[in-house]
């Protein structure tokens, strides 16, 4: 049964026949209710299945850092849906029903907040990585903070830096796990002074311990 939130003027809520009602992010939504399937799955499905399945789990450790890097992203879709969206449609690499996502094409953070200049990394000690960048603003603000990530895709290891040190020290570090045999792919972004946007990620390559 459905009901009117807010009188006869006011969106539907709950089930009116094959249909389904309800709100999200202030906006109204219907959609149908689901059938019972009396086909297999065909062969595109399968693959789509597929990369969806490989887009959640490669993105579930980082659910906290991705809700930061894609706040915003669009007005109704946003954080680990937003990531996930992105990944599906601009990270795969390969033939059809051999595809895998290429860490290097991932963004872990998405928005117009300009980056710094001359962003690097390198490693200090087995378990230590420094980063530098460009001490102006470049359009920023000096008060913007960097977003720091080191993630094994593999088996889930990760470590972040969120918030980290302002645009104006030039500067920051991130300890590593201590765990061999790890291969980290490390990306870096900004979050606003005030938290009204992010910058894009970049990813600064893969180190191994």
């Amino acid at each position: 049964m459905a009901r009117l939130i807010n009188g006869v003027y006011g969106p539907l809520s709950g089930t009116l026949g094959p249909t389904i009602a309800s709100t999200w992010k202030g906006q109204p939504y219907l959609r149908s209710r689901p059938r019972k399937r009396s086909k297999k799955r065909g062969v595109n499905e399968k693959r789509n299945q597929d990369k969806f399945s490989q887009a959640h789990y490669w993105l579930q450790p980082l659910l906290d850092f991705v809700r930061v890097g894609f706040r915003g992203y669009s007005p109704t879709v946003e954080g680990f849906n937003a990531a996930k969206s992105f990944c599906l449609k601009n990270a795969f690499i390969g033939e059809a029903g051999e595809q895998k996502i290429d860490p290097s094409l991932v963004q872990v953070s998405y928005g117009d907040l300009p980056l710094p200049s001359n962003i690097k990394m390198k490693r200090s000690g087995d378990y230590l990585l420094q980063f530098s960048w460009g001490k102006k603003n470049n359009g920023g603000n000096n008060y913007d903070q960097a977003m720091l990530l080191a993630y094994d895709c593999n088996t889930g290891q990760w470590n972040m830096q969120l918030p980290g040190q302002f645009r104006s020290s030039g500067g920051d570090e991130l300890k590593l796990p201590q765990a061999k045999k790890q291969n980290y792919h490390v990306y870096i972004a900004f979050l606003a002074h005030d938290r009204s946007s992010q910058s894009n990620s970049v990813y600064l390559g893969m180190v191994s311990t």
